[in-house]
């Protein structure tokens, strides 16, 4: 196992100033996800791969209700299959 000491850790000031010297390309997109009607999307995750495709999953919420399920997204953000789907929150 590996172990990090305090000598390995970098300071936050450090890490930021690697940050802003990588030249990072900040810009963002809007995502549009299918099947979920007139409903909100929100805390998607970064992509991840599932079986061989780049999988994100988001928490989908009618904005009149605190219920909300999880739903995974692919491709052109469609739903994934209901096997691939998981437990609804």
């Amino acid at each position: 196992m590996i172990q990090a000491s305090a000598q390995q850790a970098k300071s936050c000031v450090e890490l930021l100033k690697e940050f802003r010297l990588k030249g990072t390309d900040a810009r963002g997109e809007k995502l549009y996800f299918a099947g979920v009607g007139r409903r909100d999307v929100y805390n998607v995750t970064a992509p991840f791969l599932d079986e061989g495709e780049w999988v994100i999953a988001g928490r989908v919420e009618d904005r009149a209700s605190e219920r909300s399920s999880i739903m995974f997204f692919c491709g052109e953000k469609r739903e994934v299959d209901a096997a691939r789907r998981g437990a609804r929150l």
